[in-house]
C-alpha cells in the first residue's frame, strides 16, 4: 500500500510539471481551465507563467467558491454541454483529468476548438487505456484500472488498489466533493481514450497536436518509469498532450 501511494504521489507530480511544460510564457493570454475544482492548479500554472487571467468551468459549486476566492472568474456548467461562451474568446484551454468522466468526448474537444482564438492551443491530460497496467487487467478478464468503471471510481477487482482509492474518494468527500448540483456522486471513468486514438480525434477536430508526453509506468518505480515513458510513450498511464488550433 505504501507503496502504490508513493509511486501515485510521483506520477501526480509528473503529470503537473509535463502540464506546465506546455504552457507558454505570454502575460496577455487569457487561460480557459475546464473543470476547475477549487482553481488551486489554474492559479499555480498562470502565475507560474505569467498569463492575464483565468476563467474557469466548474460543475460543483461548493468547490467553484473556492476557485472565485483564487481570483478566478468561474462558470458552472456541465461539460457534456456546449461551453457557455462565445467563439474565439480564450489563447489557452487547460483540460486536466476531466475528459474521462466526459459522455461524449468528440463534442467537447469541438467545443474546446471553437473557443479557442485561431494559434490558440489547448493541454489535455488524461488517463491511457492503452497502458500496460490496463492491458494486464484485461488478459486476467477484469475491467481497466483506467476505466470505464461500471459503477464508480473505486471500483477494481485488485483489493490493495481499491483500498487505494477507496481513501482517495473519502478525502475528495471531505474536501467538498461529496455533491455535484445537490445529487451524490462518486468519481467516475466513462470514456478513457488510448493515446494514439485521441490524437486523431484531435487532429480530426482541427488541431494539429504539438507535443505528447507521458508519465506513469505502473508499478514501476520513478527511475525505470521515466525511462520507459520516453522510449514508450504510447502504453505509459497518462498522456499530456498539446494540441494548436490552426491560424485563419
Amino acid at each position: 500500500m505504501r507503496y502504490l501511494q508513493y509511486v501515485d504521489g510521483h506520477v501526480a507530480d509528473r503529470n503537473q510539471r509535463a502540464m506546465l511544460d506546455c504552457l507558454e510564457q505570454d502575460n496577455q493570454a487569457l487561460m480557459l481551465d475546464c473543470g476547475c475544482h477549487a482553481g488551486a492548479n489554474a492559479r499555480e500554472r498562470a502565475d507560474a507563467k505569467g498569463l492575464r487571467a483565468v476563467a474557469g468551468i466548474e460543475l460543483n459549486a461548493v468547490v467553484a467558491r473556492e476557485a472565485v476566492d483564487r481570483g478566478l472568474w468561474v462558470m458552472q456548467a456541465d461539460l457534456n454541454r456546449p461551453i457557455p461562451m462565445a467563439g474565439s474568446q480564450v489563447d489557452v484551454v487547460m483540460v486536466s483529468d476531466v475528459l474521462e468522466h466526459l459522455v461524449e468526448t468528440a463534442g467537447f474537444v469541438g467545443e474546446v476548438y471553437r473557443v479557442l482564438k485561431p494559434g490558440g492551443y489547448a493541454v489535455i491530460s488524461t488517463p491511457n487505456l492503452a497502458s500496460w497496467h490496463n492491458i494486464f487487467a484485461l488478459l486476467l478478464g477484469f475491467q481497466p484500472f483506467s476505466g470505464p468503471h461500471l459503477a464508480h471510481f473505486s471500483q477494481t477487482d485488485f483489493g490493495t488498489v481499491r483500498t487505494l482509492r477507496e481513501r482517495t474518494c473519502q478525502s475528495l468527500v471531505e474536501q467538498g466533493w461529496g455533491e455535484v448540483m445537490g445529487e451524490p456522486t462518486m468519481y467516475r471513468h466513462i470514456v478513457v481514450a488510448a493515446c494514439r486514438s485521441l490524437e486523431r480525434l484531435l487532429e480530426a477536430q482541427g488541431f494539429s497536436v504539438e507535443r505528447i508526453a507521458a508519465v506513469g509506468y505502473y508499478p514501476l518505480p520513478p527511475v525505470l518509469e521515466r525511462l520507459m515513458t520516453r522510449l514508450d510513450p504510447w502504453h505509459a498511464s497518462h498522456v499530456i498532450i498539446k494540441a494548436r488550433k490552426d491560424r485563419d
